[in-house]
């Protein structure tokens, strides 16, 4: 696994991982969003519009999905808790596997513009680093943690000692 020091500009990775659930949770919120957008366009343009009503369900339900994951990591980075930021980091890695193999059926089996691919990659990458930075701060507040524990088990020794 990739590790990084500090986040993008010098930020501590605290501070990065803050901006990623910050950014994330606009993502989550514009998620329905363009989930109405495009049930509103896609409605009435064909026969039988089940499949667009199931897609519109779908990505209500992984918009909220996503929506709660972003709040765990908003609540375990505030309190440190590793299982929350845990959780977020596991359904993103998650989501970013079935993305790419969603992004690859796309491009072989439709046509498509560069600026989606374009678009595609960015997104991605931003995932990608987004996940880096995160696993990057749990992996220090495990660090930290040890040496406490290593410092705590060192005192303990030296006061049954006296």
């Amino acid at each position: 696994m990739l590790y990084v020091d500090r986040c993008c500009c010098g930020l501590s990775l605290r501070t990065g991982s803050i901006i990623v659930a910050l950014i994330d949770l606009l993502f989550d919120l514009l998620h329905p969003v363009a989930a109405i957008a495009h049930y509103i366009v896609a409605k009435g343009k064909v026969e039988d519009d089940t499949w667009i009503t199931v897609f519109f369900v779908g990505e209500l339900i992984i918009g909220f999905i996503d929506l709660s994951f972003c709040i765990l990591l908003i609540a375990g980075i505030r309190k440190e808790i590793l299982s929350l930021i845990m959780s977020w980091w596991w359904w993103t890695v998650f989501q970013m596997s079935l993305q790419v193999v969603y992004g690859i059926f796309f491009m072989i089996y439709h046509t498509t513009n560069g600026v989606k691919i374009v678009v595609f990659f960015m997104i991605l990458g931003l995932l990608v680093y987004g996940v880096i930075v995160v696993k990057s701060y749990v992996m220090t507040i495990q660090k930290k943690r040890n040496i406490t524990d290593e410092l705590l088990l060192s005192e303990s020794a030296q006061s049954a000692e006296l």
